[in-house]
């Protein structure tokens, strides 16, 4: 679980670098610089039952658009894919426990769109048909966004993903 969390992490934190912070997980984080302070456990991360209310609510709103069968709610992601546009070395990877991340959409009660992170382990894209694999909840202590509210919380949890432009992309 550790070896998911790091890794885990070093996506986050490419992800986190590129958002504006809430005052309050400005306040939190401020203490702190270090690679460190960000590994100890997730910092943006929501329960799986907010997540799973957030994903079913896009589900159902983009399903009255576009018809229930042709919505697109997640992507499944090489893992080397990710750490290639991080700027990683394909050629020496780390050893990450899972080859395939999952990405789904969510939607909050105003109508903002969510991503959630989570791994996937079985999954093979490059089959034919593709494998689409199982996803990996995780599980554990975290200090995530519950409510816009930084808080801690234990149990099971995806990564919140989301930073949606235009207001953090150039």
């Amino acid at each position: 679980m550790k070896k998911i969390l790091k890794g885990l992490t070093v996506i986050v934190l490419f992800v986190v670098a590129c958002q504006p912070a809430s005052d309050n997980v400005a306040q939190k984080s401020s203490a702190s610089n270090s690679y460190a302070a960000d590994t100890a456990k997730s910092m943006y991360a929501v329960s799986y039952k907010k997540a799973k209310r957030e994903m079913d609510r896009y589900k159902k709103v983009t399903g009255k658009i576009f018809g229930p069968d042709s919505v697109v709610r997640a992507w499944t992601i090489r893992s080397v894919d990710l750490l290639e546009a991080m700027g990683m070395p394909v050629e020496h990877p780390i050893q990450a426990k899972y080859k395939y991340v999952r990405i789904y959409m969510g939607m909050k009660k105003d109508s903002t769109i969510k991503l959630f992170l989570t791994p996937v382990e079985g999954a093979k894209l490059s089959h034919h048909p593709p494998i689409a694999g199982k996803d990996v909840i995780l599980s554990g202590p975290y200090d995530g966004v519950e409510d816009d509210e930084v808080g801690e919380g234990d149990g099971d949890y995806l990564l919140d993903f989301s930073s949606p432009c235009p207001t953090t992309c150039p």
